[in-house]
C-alpha cells in the first residue's frame, strides 16, 4: 500500500498517480516543458511531494535541455573517466575542477557549457594527452605514469582502427612527402593527424 503525507488531510493516504504537464526553468536559460508524474491524495486530490517523482520529472526536464544543449549525459561523462581508469578526484585534478564539481555532473547535474567541452574533448587520446602535460602537477607521479601508458595505447588502439579510402592521387601525394622526409606512410599520416 502505497501512503504519501498529505497536508490537507494531515495525514499519510493513499495517493494515484497522474500525468501533467509542467514547465520548468533551466538555469534561467530555457524553458522545458514535460508530462509529469504526480502523485495525488485519494482522500482530498492535492497533490502530494513524492521524491521519486520529482527525481523522475527534473531528470526528464535535464535530458530535453542536454538534447537541445548538446551537453553530456551522466553515463557518457561517466564513460570518459572509465576509459582513462580515474578516479572523481582524480579526473577533477586532471581536469583542474574542484572535485564536487565533477562529481555533481556524473550523478546528474548538468554541467556548463565550458566544463562540457573539456569533457567532450577528453574523449579523443591526443586532447586528454594535451589536457596532462599542463595538469600533471595535480596528480601523483604514479598516476601521471599510470595516465600516459594508457593514454598512448588508446593512441595507438584509435590508429589501428582507423582506416580510410583516399583517391589513388591523394595517396601518390602522402607518399611522396613521407619518401621527401625519409619516413613510412603510416608515421607521416601519424605527424599529420597529431601534430
Amino acid at each position: 500500500m502505497r501512503k504519501l503525507y498529505c497536508e490537507i488531510c494531515n495525514d499519510f493516504i493513499e495517493y494515484n498517480t497522474i500525468k501533467k504537464e509542467e514547465t520548468y526553468n533551466i538555469k534561467d536559460k530555457e524553458r522545458v516543458t514535460i508530462k509529469s508524474k504526480i502523485a495525488v491524495c485519494n482522500h482530498c486530490n492535492n497533490e502530494l511531494f513524492n521524491e521519486d517523482y520529482e527525481e523522475e520529472n527534473q531528470k526528464k526536464a535535464y535530458d530535453i535541455f542536454r538534447e537541445n544543449n548538446n551537453l553530456l549525459y551522466p553515463d557518457e561523462i561517466f564513460e570518459i573517466r572509465n576509459k582513462y581508469n580515474l578516479t572523481q578526484r582524480e579526473m577533477s585534478n586532471l581536469l583542474g575542477w574542484g572535485e564536487i564539481t565533477y562529481h555533481r555532473y556524473e550523478n546528474g547535474s548538468l554541467p556548463d557549457q565550458a566544463h562540457n567541452t573539456q569533457l567532450i574533448l577528453l574523449r579523443e587520446p591526443s586532447n586528454a594527452k594535451r589536457i596532462l602535460e599542463n595538469t600533471k602537477h595535480n596528480l601523483s607521479e604514479e598516476k601521471v605514469i599510470e595516465l600516459k601508458e594508457r593514454i598512448n595505447k588508446l593512441i595507438i588502439k584509435n590508429m589501428k582502427e582507423l582506416t580510410i579510402k583516399i583517391p589513388e592521387d591523394l595517396y601518390d601525394e602522402i607518399s611522396l612527402e613521407a619518401k621527401k622526409i625519409n619516413t613510412s606512410i603510416e608515421n607521416y599520416t601519424r605527424m599529420l593527424l597529431y601534430f
